[in-house]
This record gives C-alpha cells, structure tokens and sequence, in this order.
C-alpha cells in the first residue's frame, strides 16, 4: 500500500467515525504504515472516559528496513478495523 492510499484510507476512516465521536465528546486519529492501520481516540477531560487505541496488521517486514509483505488485503484489515470501531462506539452509546 502506497503513501497516497494510507492518507486516503485514514481520511476516509476520520470522515466516517468523527461525527459519532463528536457525540460521545470524542476525537479521531486514524493512522497507517506499511504494515498496520490504527485509531486512536482520544476524549475531552470532562467525558469521564478513557482514551483508547486499536490496530490491525495487514503486512509483516521480515527484517527491520524490508520491504512489507502483506498477508492478507489491505480492505480486510479495514473492515477489522471498522467492526472494532464499531463495537467501541456501540459499548459507548449506551453508557
């Protein structure tokens, strides 16, 4: 996965969960390497809730400075991704 698919996958990501994070007093900060893509979501002091990070790895390096070698598609990694996103805000619409 490219540099230019990264940011478009993290915009994308931002622009689908910040609205329902917004109304829970919640940020986004998605993010992407060669080899993992992850959130970060980080809450305002006054919402009482913890902040809270989740990755998933699409790719393995099989040496420090190699080259990634994805094991799996980059959209099965954001569907995973999605479906974590998904279960945190269900666990935190109800409190």
């Amino acid at each position: 996965m490219d540099r230019e698919a990264r940011i478009e996958l993290c915009r994308r990501l931002e622009r689908d969960y910040q609205p329902r994070f917004d109304a829970i007093d919640g940020g986004v900060n998605p993010w992407a390497n060669g080899t993992t893509l992850g959130v970060e979501i980080m809450f305002s002091k006054t919402s009482h809730r913890k902040d809270w990070v989740t990755s998933v790895h699409y790719a393995r390096r099989r040496w420090p400075v190699g080259n990634p070698r994805p094991f799996r598609p980059v959209e099965e990694a954001e569907l995973e991704l999605r479906h974590e996103l998904d279960g945190f805000l269900a666990a935190e619409e109800v409190r």
